[in-house]
């Protein structure tokens, strides 16, 4: 009824840094946004000059009481999480040249 098919932004506060020293976070929400999803090509690297290899990245943005938080998952495991699914997802913030990331690390 008036859905034409197409992706909308989700809505709610988008979560950009941890609380004061609350470095790991667990919610459960719903998956609002998937990137890895998408047939785009990845451009999201962590470490871009680390001397290990990283797989492919990918943000997974979770829903829960009207925030949005930016999750990065490797990009072959957000592959299985269908868009509006409901997760518990466990993550750590890590701070890379000035910036916050929630690395995903169970869910």
């Amino acid at each position: 009824m008036g859905f034409n098919g197409g992706f909308y932004r989700p809505q709610g506060l988008e979560v950009t840094k941890p609380r004061k020293w609350a470095y790991t976070l667990v919610l459960t929400g719903f998956v609002a946004d998937n990137d890895a999803l998408y047939e785009l090509p990845c451009v999201f690297h962590f470490l871009p000059n680390s001397p290990c290899w990283l797989p492919p990245l990918a943000i997974v943005e979770i829903e829960a009481g009207s925030r949005l938080y930016p999750f990065v998952f490797s990009q072959v495991i957000a592959k299985d999480i269908p868009n509006y699914s409901f997760v518990k997802v466990k993550g750590r913030w890590r701070k890379k040249d000035g910036l916050w990331y929630l690395l995903a690390t169970s869910f």
